[in-house]
């Protein structure tokens, strides 16, 4: 289970088979596709296309780039335009690259001259926590202007287009909001974790784990 999963995210998970299962059918299904040599090109297509961003020119171009091969030859008053889609992970997955690799290729950009700023169009319920914090630290790193463009921006989305200069609604439909964290336990592990395991905390850690330890109670 664990040597699935870290094949989509790019390291090993320390997770409980109770969390894990309800990753496991979507997971299953897309390991299955990749094992088939005809189809490996599939997952190849989807994480190169997740790496490119657009630079819009000051003179009325765009131009095509990407993470691993970032372009720095364009004119005066040009703006980078990147994009937060789906499911935000910190590291680079299979399939797609990860909030370190956007937040570095924005920051590649922070003392370039030529680049007024960046637009950042979200359209993502949110992911891994420190995937917002990530990227709402390399916005203010980068210290010129910062438009979010959202159609949905929720949780650790929402979290990093905070820390823009503007949140611009795509259209009378998009969603912001819904800060916060939260995990989802299946009642049975509750039960099983209280009974087999004994955690022994630290007389100096009063509120270590403390809303865990509360629904163990």
């Amino acid at each position: 289970m664990k040597e699935l999963l870290s094949q989509f995210t790019g390291r090993e998970l320390h997770i409980d088979e109770f969390l894990a299962f309800q990753y496991l059918l979507d997971y299953k299904s897309r390991y299955e596709l990749f094992k088939l040599e005809r189809n490996s090109d599939i997952f190849r297509d989807l994480k190169s296309a997740s790496e490119r961003f657009t630079i819009h020119c000051g003179n009325g171009e765009q131009v095509i780039a990407n993470y691993s091969k970032l372009n720095h030859d364009f004119p005066k008053n040009s703006v980078i335009s990147l994009n937060v889609n789906g499911f935000m992970a910190s590291e680079d997955g299979l399939c797609s690259y990860g909030i370190k690799s956007l937040s570095n290729a924005l920051l590649a950009y922070k003392n370039n001259s030529n680049v007024i700023g960046a637009k950042i169009n979200f359209d993502s319920g949110g992911g891994e926590a420190m995937s917002g914090h990530i990227l709402h630290d390399a916005i203010g790193e980068f210290k010129k202007p910062v438009i979010a463009f959202v159609y949905n921006a929720g949780s650790a989305a929402y979290l990093a287009a905070s820390k823009a200069k503007e949140i611009v609604a795509a259209n009378e439909n998009a969603k912001v909001g819904s800060i916060g964290s939260y995990i989802s336990l299946v009642k049975s592990f509750i039960e099983k974790y209280g009974n087999d395991i004994i955690d022994i905390y630290s007389d100096q850690s009063p509120e270590k784990n403390k809303e865990f330890r509360s629904a163990l109670q």
